[in-house]
């Protein structure tokens, strides 16, 4: 066996979930992997606990890490870790690059079957930290309307994945979570029998082989530290590219083989939206600097559509001073409304447009986090191409230099025909076709969020057009998304309808006032539902109906007031359900309301397909409304 006496020890350090014993078994054969890669190298596994991790990075002990996903972001925020590849999880002839958590009890525990049946009981995680193993099921659990510390009695931290799962078979525990694929694992080396078992929440995924309790993350990533060569990271990343799915080392780490990195972005949703972001972060929102910091090459690329935002925001700002003083105004002249009625109706048409810009503003920043999402990994795809360009171009100008080289040697020109054959590049096919798959679908996703901010950004020009209220309440849908899906699930159930003769751009309005209003009105989890349908051939009607708080009777005759409102102060400007009506009416329409408090509110427009009042000038119509 030949000396590595002088060759360069390079360390991994790995997060060892079930143990250092098991870590080192399951990865050990890829540092003899890359030894064999890597001429002058020797690869060593370091497993590393949980609280081993951050000592290990910031005394440069290890020179790549391999963690969960949420350990990440805090090692990429931190200490400019960078990932170069995606674990591929194996499940048999199958494999993943996402996981989760799975919540489970006993088979025989018939007292709890639905996460609402474990308040009271006692529950044990992984530790604090571990994301499949902790943080993915507790943000299900505060979904459900669970919060852990208040909630379980006691609630409990073990020390590996393996732990939890005796835990709970034993009886020491009511209830546990470990990541996905833990009980299949234990279950195929004999630790355990999965019939013992009953899986809470349990989710179907598509194309997802392992029992799973929550929503899905990017498998866990392989990272260089910020002390690492550039060039030996390259290397590196490119065997593990290249390690094939049948491999020992694939084998031993129950994987196959590893892929491009993903996006983490969603990793870093639910760290702020749990609140427990990494330690460079307060109160789960991420610092400006660790922000520049991890997405610092598409803030470059993304310069002009951050100008276009900036200069967006300092429009709604004025606009939002405009509204302003126009409240001012109204509060001044509300005794004259009949002497000046010319002047209220110049007031309303400006009022409606800075109402929209107001709501336009207050949905901002969700606007931005959604454009911000695709654009993320459209960058990340563009940044793997490059590189994926670049390798192959300089490989295949190796081969043509080598062959030039040896061009009188048959002997060596047989050998590289042959190493050429050999050389197996379809995983490149497929990365590169869901590289540029899923920056065309980001593209077209950011494409359509502009055409829908523009939409509801330009002033009101009061054309009557023929319309589809469907695709109304879809563009509306798009805007206000990043208001509604945190709170509420939408449910839409959409029947027949003619187009409508109205102003689209005013019942768009009206859509997201009602929309917005939904989704504040519930206090934790809930669903929006959307009905249409048509009454007869002249009339049709929207629905939208929330599982809020609801309204207390004595409010309700108050509701479509101007100036009236049932939020905080500085939370609405008591005008968006006044205006709504007034739109509706404009078109010849009603509104109704239908509420009960504690249980929700419904809002059912009425709309005649055509009406004589939608030939009529913009003004007249104005004028009818107020009068």
């Amino acid at each position: 066996m030949p000396s590595h006496a002088y060759d360069q020890v390079v360390k991994i350090g790995v997060l060892a979930l079930r143990g250092p014993t098991q870590a080192a078994r399951m990865w050990s054969p890829m540092a003899v992997y890359l030894t064999s890669k890597l001429p002058g190298h020797v690869f060593t596994i370091v497993p590393l606990g949980f609280n081993d991790v951050v000592p290990a990075v910031e005394g440069e002990k290890v020179d790549f890490v391999l963690v969960n996903s949420g350990i990440y972001i805090d090692l990429a925020d931190r200490y400019g870790a960078d990932r170069i590849a995606t674990l591929r999880n194996r499940d048999r002839d199958r494999w993943y690059t996402e996981f989760g958590g799975v919540i489970f009890t006993r088979a025989d525990r018939v007292d709890i079957r639905i996460l609402g049946d474990l308040k009271g009981k006692s529950f044990m995680a992984v530790d604090e930290t571990s994301f499949g193993g902790w943080w993915a099921a507790w943000r299900e659990l505060r979904t459900a309307g669970i919060e852990p510390e208040r909630d379980f009695r006691p609630m409990r931290h073990g020390a590996t994945q393996d732990a939890v799962v005796y835990a709970v078979r034993d009886g020491l525990v009511d209830a546990g979570t470990v990541r996905t694929d833990t009980l299949e694992r234990m279950a195929a080396e004999g630790r355990i029998d999965l019939s013992d078992y009953h899986v809470l929440n349990r989710q179907h995924h598509e194309g997802f082989g392992f029992l799973s309790s929550t929503r899905l993350y990017p498998e866990w990533p392989i990272a260089k530290l910020r002390h690492t060569p550039e060039e030996l990271s390259r290397r590196v990343a490119e065997a593990l590219l290249q390690m094939p799915p049948d491999s020992e080392a694939a084998r031993a780490a129950q994987s196959a083989g590893w892929a491009a990195p993903l996006d983490y972005q969603p990793v870093r949703d639910l760290l702020m939206e749990l609140r427990v972001g990494p330690p460079g972060t307060k109160d789960g929102k991420i610092s400006l600097p660790a922000l520049l910091q991890q997405h610092s090459r598409w803030f470059l690329l993304a310069a002009l559509g951050v100008l276009s935002l900036g200069l967006a925001a300092a429009y709604v700002v004025t606009l939002k001073r405009r509204l302003g003083r126009v409240r001012t105004q109204l509060r001044q002249s509300r005794d004259a409304l009949q002497e000046a009625n010319r002047k209220i109706e110049l007031v309303h048409a400006q009022l409606l447009q800075s109402e929209k810009m107001a709501s336009i503003g207050q949905l901002a920043a969700g606007v931005a986090h959604e454009i911000n999402n695709p654009i993320g990994y459209i960058n990340s795809n563009l940044g793997t191409l490059a590189n994926y360009v670049r390798d192959l171009l300089g490989v295949l100008s190796t081969y043509e230099e080598l062959e030039r080289d040896f061009a009188h040697e048959p002997g060596i020109q047989a050998r590289l025909r042959h190493v050429k054959v050999k050389m197996d590049l379809d995983y490149l096919k497929q990365d590169l076709a869901d590289l540029v798959r899923e920056s065309q679908e980001g593209v077209a996703h950011i494409k359509q969020i502009v055409q829908d901010l523009q939409t509801f950004s330009h002033a009101d020009d009061g054309e009557w057009r023929w319309a589809d209220l469907h695709k109304g309440l879809e563009s509306t849908l798009n805007i206000v998304w990043n208001e509604l899906k945190y709170k509420a699930e939408v449910v839409k159930e959409y029947g027949e309808l003619p187009r409508v003769h109205c102003v689209p751009s005013q019942l768009n309005q009206v859509f997201m006032n009602l929309l917005v209003n939904a989704a504040q009105a519930i206090e934790e989890r809930g669903a929006i539902v959307i009905r249409t349908g048509r009454t007869g051939d002249d009339w049709v009607w929207v629905e939208i109906s929330d599982t809020g708080c609801g309204i207390e009777p004595e409010v309700l005759p108050s509701i479509f007031d101007p100036f009236f409102t049932t939020k905080q102060v500085g939370k609405g400007t008591g005008l968006g359900l006044a205006l709504s009506r007034g739109i509706v009416e404009r078109h010849g329409g009603r509104i109704e309301i239908e509420s009960e408090a504690g249980k929700g509110t419904t809002f059912i427009i009425h709309l005649p397909v055509g009406t004589e009042l939608a030939e009529q000038p913009q003004e007249k119509i104005l004028g009818a409304a107020v009068s």
